[in-house]
């Protein structure tokens, strides 16, 4: 399944990943993100950001991406 490959390959590599949602809900977390952020306790898909990841710079910059993108779209 091609699903399955793709989530495989982005636990193996070596870059922190993190997918979120467009209510900034996450899709994805891999290990190496996991190790970067501090993330030890498990964590379910659909959980906001702000309840999994505890720096606020890190917050505030996928905020800021976030808003930079609606802005984008809605022109």
């Amino acid at each position: 399944d091609e699903r399955l490959r793709t989530a495989d390959a982005l636990q193996s590599t070596r870059e922190g990943i993190i997918a979120l949602d467009a209510d900034l809900e996450l899709l994805l977390i891999n290990e190496a993100a996991r190790e970067l952020l501090d993330v030890h306790a498990p964590v379910r898909i659909g959980k906001p950001l702000i309840e999994i990841i505890r720096q606020p710079q890190v917050i505030e910059l996928v905020r800021n991406v976030h808003r930079s993108k609606k802005a984008a779209e809605s022109v």
